[in-house]
């Protein structure tokens, strides 16, 4: 792993806003479901709740954790820790772009990479992550760029 490595950190910021807002979103919902409530509310309530803690949960691991990147971009690879680890060696990407990508009726922020040897983009989540995320594809596509240049021919 030697040559230039950049790393990308979680933005403790945001992190910090989504924990206060579930958890103000969850006492509301506890206090809520205080009061004499038809059966199909509370279901709805503790579905809500678990929403909440299973929220809480993930987004607090990220800010405990801040001090690892959660993007590291080495000379000829791009390791992601997001749920899953993943390597993704330069050699193999064809294009990066800047997405945005919708999921839960909720628009955040991708980086899309095309590899040469697979049909569908791979799309790396930069949800609370401090970083730029044009400035992250530049990067990208500059050590790919580098790399065919130092490639010798085939």
């Amino acid at each position: 792993m030697k040559g230039p490595r950049d790393d990308f950190y979680s933005d403790t910021r945001s992190l910090t806003w989504q924990v206060a807002g579930l958890l103000a979103v969850g006492s509301l919902t506890a206090w809520l479901m205080s009061f004499a409530l038809p059966l199909l509310l509370w279901a709805v309530g503790a579905l809500v709740l678990l929403a909440c803690g299973a929220g809480i949960f993930l987004a607090s691991s990220r800010l405990l954790t801040r001090q690892h990147p959660v993007l590291s971009v080495f000379g000829d690879r791009l390791w992601y820790r997001g749920f899953r680890e993943q390597v993704i060696m330069l050699r193999n990407v064809a294009q990066a772009r800047h997405v945005r990508a919708q999921r839960f009726g909720l628009r955040f922020p991708c980086l899309e990479i095309e590899l040469t040897d697979e049909i569908d983009p791979l799309a790396l989540p930069l949800l609370a992550v401090d970083c730029n995320a044009d400035d992250l594809v530049a990067l990208v596509m500059a050590r790919v760029e580098q790399l065919r240049r130092d490639r010798p021919d085939d």
